[in-house]
């Protein structure tokens, strides 16, 4: 449960910083970022050839485990659109542009909210409560749901570590996907 709440934690992250690209590629991303997890870290020795891995990366996933994996991942990347299309709204009734509330809140973080207009500052506020009741209930959906699926959090989270490690498996979840 605890590595859902970091997913969704790095869902929001991305974001806030996705204005910067195209439509498509932000979705596109954002998913990948909360579903597959992690990217394997680079190794800490350059002259070392292999990685360690982490504990249970070398696990044998089952064509029919990984077509029930392969399925969460799809209602999750659904799940995300919507609950950033839910943002969105949020930060437009609110009068103001995903890019002017990146920009705001950028400014907020970094002391400068002299330089904000006070609406600004309180919609900023406003707009940061909703959003995170939005992830919250985000998170228990996405638990709900891999859950109602037959798997538990930590199977789902285990595999989407194994898969993300390991490209044979990638490629037959895209196989799986098409």
């Amino acid at each position: 449960m605890l590595r859902v709440i970091s997913i969704a934690m790095a869902f929001m992250g991305l974001f806030f910083f996705s204005a910067c690209q195209s439509e498509g590629e932000t979705v596109e991303h954002e998913a990948d970022g909360m579903t597959q997890h992690e990217q394997a870290p680079p190794p800490q020795n350059q002259q070392a050839p292999q990685m360690q891995q982490q504990p249970g990366a070398d696990i044998d996933i089952s064509d029919e485990d990984l077509k029930a994996f392969a399925e969460i991942d799809s209602e999750l990347r659904m799940m995300q659109e919507d609950a950033r299309s839910q943002m969105i709204e949020v930060i437009e009734n609110h009068g103001m542009t995903l890019d002017e509330f990146q920009q705001h809140s950028q400014m907020q973080q970094q002391g400068m909210t002299d330089q904000i207009p006070e609406d600004d500052v309180n919609a900023i506020t406003d707009i940061n409560d909703e959003m995170q009741n939005i992830q919250e209930l985000m998170i228990q959906s996405m638990e709900t749901m891999i859950e109602d699926r037959g798997m538990s959090v930590e199977e789902y989270e285990q595999m989407a570590m194994v898969v993300n490690q390991n490209p044979d498996y990638q490629q037959r979840m895209m196989e799986m996907q098409q």
